[in-house]
């Protein structure tokens, strides 16, 4: 009578039952919750050591042909090198890993024949783009070339420091070539849903053994969608970089905007003024020599004008005479020399004004040369901190170029070595 019933007993049982069934569900829940978190924390740590690779070394690393995470350059797919990237986990070395390696791009750059896009190996590509000006077409006269700094500049050393010849800017480069190439089954790519092939700049993929097809959709150049769901065959997880995405981490486009362009646009353009001011100090120089001209004119005029009235004089003096030997018969030529004596007193006082002006004139042609060649303009002249133009347009495109060569060798970020060995540069290239 004090026991229990074996009604009492049975839903006593039912609720362990259905307790128990609850905690092993859960149980398998958690533990595959936290093997989706394991997994994406270890591709996490795989991308970051990626990006952070690209930062330093300016290049993808190449594959790995095993889970031994050694780099071997003759692949373009196979497993992540978590040796290389010095990720002591393990179990990174399972991570499948392709990189874009196309070693010439073509057709995509007008300015050259080819561009080489293989982002695991660092080569000096990317070139300046100077906008010479507009052509009478209406089309734009540019010059696309390779930097020269390290061939040019004095005291730096490329071969020591390689990173100043190829660096972030010219992986960025490569980036930016292959967003617009076209898609390639044989490059790292994904899959959509659609089928449709996109190439990434690199791609991981962590397997799950425990599937039936292990590795059937991600291995070699092909990887599914990040977006691809997970279902009874398909547990993988992927993470795939796009040429886009990397360039924005990478922050590409501000870099490679200012220092293959904005810096060599103003290099050029200090370039060109440096033959201006050459062909203005020219033009300065037949202004001096106008002014002397009209000044030498001014006492030619003087020299005339006297001996005008030197003339006129005498013309009155033989008109008077005239006038007496004809008794009176010639004095009308009396007036008539007076007023020709008028007139050379006329020219005289012309010429003087005139030599006034050019005497004034030699002297601010004089004063602006000293200006524009030493620096050194008049009190009254409301430019003067503009001058010495010559000397200045000289030091600036000197000082831009320089500016423009060393935004080129430290890239996008330059370590200790690279900014050392900048710094011995001087300041003229």
């Amino acid at each position: 009578m004090g026991g229990f019933s074996l009604v009492e007993l049975s839903v006593v049982l039912v609720v362990l039952g259905i307790a128990g069934v609850l905690l092993v569900r859960w149980l398998t829940y958690a533990h595959a919750e936290q093997k989706q978190v394991l997994q994406r924390t270890l591709l996490q740590r795989a991308d970051d050591a990626l990006l952070a690779y690209v930062s330093a070394r300016h290049h993808l690393p190449c594959p790995a042909a095993g889970i031994d995470g050694i780099a071997n350059c003759t692949l373009s797919t196979g497993f992540l090198p978590h040796a290389e990237l010095g990720l002591p986990e393990p179990r990174a070395g399972r991570i499948r890993y392709a990189v874009y390696r196309n070693p010439a791009i073509t057709g995509v750059d007008p300015d050259l024949a080819s561009v080489a896009g293989d982002l695991a190996v660092a080569v000096d590509r990317a070139p300046v783009l100077q906008m010479l000006g507009n052509a009478t077409s209406g089309s734009i006269s540019a010059q696309v070339a390779l930097p020269t700094g390290c061939a040019t500049l004095a005291g730096v050393d490329c071969t020591a420091v390689p990173a100043l010849k190829s660096n972030g800017l010219d992986f960025c480069y490569a980036l930016r070539t292959a967003m617009n190439a076209p898609a390639l089954g044989n490059q790292a790519h994904t899959i959509g849903s659609s089928g449709r092939v996109t190439n990434v700049a690199y791609a991981l993929a962590l397997t799950d053994p425990a599937t039936s097809a292990p590795m059937a959709i991600n291995k070699g150049h092909t990887f599914a969608s990040p977006r691809r769901e997970a279902g009874n065959d398909y547990q993988d997880k992927v993470r795939a970089v796009g040429m886009e995405q990397l360039w924005s981490r990478l922050r590409c486009g501000e870099s490679l905007g200012s220092a293959m362009h904005a810096h060599a646009n103003a290099a050029a353009a200090a370039s060109l003024n440096v033959p201006a001011m050459d062909d203005y100090q020219e033009q300065i120089e037949i202004m001096v020599d106008l002014a002397h001209a009209g000044d030498l004119g001014a006492d030619a005029a003087i020299v005339l004008s006297v001996a005008q009235i030197f003339s006129a004089t005498a013309g009155i003096f033989d008109s008077i005479g005239e006038t007496a030997n004809s008794i009176g018969g010639w004095s009308w030529r009396v007036p008539l020399s007076t007023v020709g004596l008028g007139s050379a007193l006329g020219a005289t006082t012309a010429s003087a004004a005139f030599k006034a002006k050019s005497v004034e004139n030699v002297k601010k042609t004089a004063q602006l040369r000293s200006a524009f060649l030493d620096g050194t303009p008049a009190s009254d002249d409301p430019d003067g901190g503009i001058y010495p133009l010559q000397l200045r347009a000289t030091a600036l495109y000197r000082a831009v170029s320089l500016q423009a060569q060393r935004a080129d060798m430290l890239g996008i970020t330059p370590g200790p070595a690279e900014r050392a060995e900048i710094g011995k540069i001087g300041a003229t290239p």
